[in-house]
């Protein structure tokens, strides 16, 4: 028999063996398997099709591909935030 599969990426910071285990545990709760860390910031997971059913009595979002367990943080956006500042600034103090 066949099986379909649904797959998703989670992203988040992964550099530690607690966030990966984390970000597991907090899948698992929806039915996803792990399958393949990619780098510190992209996990796979793929769960059954049919394990979509059970999801209108879980709380929180399946499909949501932002681990709350090992978040990716914000200092990207602060950095970005302040190169762009600081290039408006340049712009306009010319």
């Amino acid at each position: 028999m066949q099986e379909d599969w649904q797959f998703k990426i989670v992203k988040g910071s992964f550099d530690s063996r607690g966030n990966v285990e984390a970000v597991i545990q907090e899948q698992a709760r929806f039915g996803w398997v792990f399958v393949e860390k990619f780098d510190n910031q992209r996990i796979r997971f793929k769960r059954p099709a049919a394990e979509a059913e059970n999801d209108a009595r879980r709380q929180g979002d399946p499909y949501s591909v932002a681990s709350n367990a090992a978040p990716s943080g914000c200092v990207t956006v602060v950095v970005a935030a302040i190169f762009l500042a600081a290039a408006a600034g340049a712009v306009l103090a010319r």
